[in-house]
């Protein structure tokens, strides 16, 4: 997990399935009281062609996945098509 710095935002960019544990231990805090979470999304052209369409839970992947613990100082964006399904 690697901290990406920006000018107007800071965040954690996991691309290894080996950091996903790292998020576990985050996300076992019994001080958690909220947890923000968004996804973006892909068409699957592979297995749905041109009917695939992001928009569509059946022709889509999730492509990232954003969590904001209200505990922990950065946004964690997980990038699930460089770790894999």
């Amino acid at each position: 997990m690697h901290l990406i710095e920006g000018e107007s935002i800071s965040f954690h960019y996991l691309t290894d399935k080996t950091h996903l544990s790292q998020v576990s231990c985050l996300l076992d805090n019994d001080t958690i009281e909220y947890i923000a979470i968004d996804t973006e999304t892909t068409p699957d052209v592979n297995t749905w062609g041109q009917q695939a369409n992001a928009l569509n839970p059946h022709t889509s992947l999730v492509r990232l996945i954003q969590l904001k613990i209200d505990v922990y100082k950065y946004p964690i964006v997980i990038d699930v098509k460089k770790i894999g399904r």
